[in-house]
């Protein structure tokens, strides 16, 4: 039953999708806050994705600086680690309307889909 219910989540979660080299096209150079529309790096927090696949988080608290590793694989996924973990965390990306862009991370188990998913939203910055 609980399948049933989830289905259409999990539908709407791949319409839109980049992935792969779009993924990397989109993301590498750039830098997203993950705020209202108008938010600054000052204000909230954010995420900047370098060429080299090395990405930067910050934000007003310092629980937010960290560094880590970025890359997309063969299944069109977006992933990344940070600090001393030895896992990468997977997303969907889905870009638009305008500068828009979301983060739906992709479940290990049920339970991380229906207790710990983190579906982020965020704006490029200029």
């Amino acid at each position: 039953m609980r399948a049933i219910l989830l289905l259409p989540l999990l539908l709407a979660a791949c319409v839109g999708n980049i992935s792969g080299a779009p993924a990397e096209r989109a993301l590498a150079g750039r830098t997203v806050v993950f705020g209202p529309e108008g938010a600054t790096k000052d204000d909230t927090f954010w995420q900047e994705w370098r060429a080299d696949g090395t990405t930067r988080t910050g934000g007003p608290s310092v629980f937010h600086d960290k560094t880590g590793r970025w890359k997309t694989d063969g299944a069109g996924r977006y992933c990344e680690i940070f600090g001393v973990s030895t896992e990468w965390t997977c997303w969907r990306v889905t870009l638009g309307p305008g500068d828009q862009v979301r983060f739906w991370e992709i479940p290990g188990e049920v339970a991380d889909l229906l207790i710990f998913h983190k579906d982020m939203t965020g704006h490029f910055l200029p």
